[in-house]
C-alpha cells in the first residue's frame, strides 16, 4: 500500500514538474515560432496554450485522489498516465522547439520529431480505456478483453506510423525541417494512419454506446 501511495505521488510530482518546465520553454519560444502546430507556442499563442494545460490538470488531480484512496481502482492510475502523457510530452515538444527555434540542443530535432505522435496516448486513453474500465476500473465483462487489447494495439500502431509518416516536421511548425524518423512509403503510411485513426473514433463509439445500453 504504502509503495502505491509512494508512485502514486511520484507521478503527481512528475506531472506538475512537467507542466513547468513545458510552460518555461513556451515563454522562451513564444516569438521564435510563429505557426507551430504543437505545443504552447502554437497558432493560439502562449496564453490559449496555458489554458489548455491548466485545463488538464482534472487529470492528475482526480488520479491521485483515487490511487491513493482506491490504489487498486485502475481509473486513478490511468488518469495520472493521461496526465503524465500529456505534460511530459509538452515539455519535450518545449525542449525540442527551442533546440530548434532558439539554440541548438542535444538531440533537439529527433526530440522534436518524436513529440509529433504523443497525443495519441493520451487521446487514446480517454477516449477507450477509460470508458472501458470505469468506475471500478474493471471491464464490463471478460468478453470486453479483446477489444481492450485491439485497442492498445491500434494506439501503438498509429502512434507508429505518425511518428515515421511524415516527411518534414510541419506539424511542429517546421516544414523545412527532415523528420529523422521518416521511413517507407509516404503514400501507404498517411493511408494507414487515416484508417487507424479512424478506428480509433468508431472504437469511442462502440464502448459509449456499449455503457449507455447497460444503464
Amino acid at each position: 500500500m504504502e509503495n502505491k501511495r509512494t508512485a502514486a505521488w511520484t507521478i503527481f510530482v512528475v506531472d506538475l514538474a512537467s507542466l513547468l518546465v513545458a510552460g518555461w520553454f513556451a515563454w522562451l519560444t513564444r516569438h521564435a515560432v510563429l505557426a507551430s502546430g504543437s505545443g504552447w507556442t502554437g497558432s493560439g499563442g502562449f496564453l490559449s496554450g496555458l489554458l489548455f494545460a491548466v485545463s488538464l490538470l482534472p487529470f492528475p488531480i482526480v488520479g491521485l485522489l483515487i490511487a491513493l484512496r482506491q490504489p487498486e481502482n485502475a481509473i486513478g492510475w490511468l488518469l495520472l498516465a493521461i496526465g503524465f502523457t500529456w505534460y511530459f510530452g509538452e515539455a519535450l515538444t518545449g525542449y525540442g522547439t527551442y533546440g530548434v527555434a532558439v539554440a541548438r540542443l542535444p538531440l533537439d530535432t529527433w526530440t522534436l520529431a518524436f513529440t509529433d505522435m504523443l497525443w495519441v496516448p493520451p487521446i487514446g486513453l480517454m477516449g477507450t480505456s477509460t470508458l472501458l474500465l470505469f468506475p471500478d476500473g474493471h471491464l464490463p465483462s471478460p468478453r470486453w478483453r479483446w477489444f481492450a487489447w485491439v485497442c492498445g494495439v491500434v494506439l501503438v500502431l498509429a502512434s507508429v506510423s505518425i511518428l515515421v509518416g511524415a516527411p518534414t516536421m510541419a506539424d511542429s511548425g517546421f516544414p523545412n525541417v527532415e523528420n529523422p524518423f521518416l521511413w517507407g512509403d509516404q503514400d501507404a503510411v498517411v493511408i494507414r494512419v487515416c484508417a487507424l485513426q479512424l478506428l480509433i473514433g468508431e472504437s469511442d463509439e462502440v464502448v459509449i454506446f456499449f455503457h449507455c445500453s447497460n444503464d
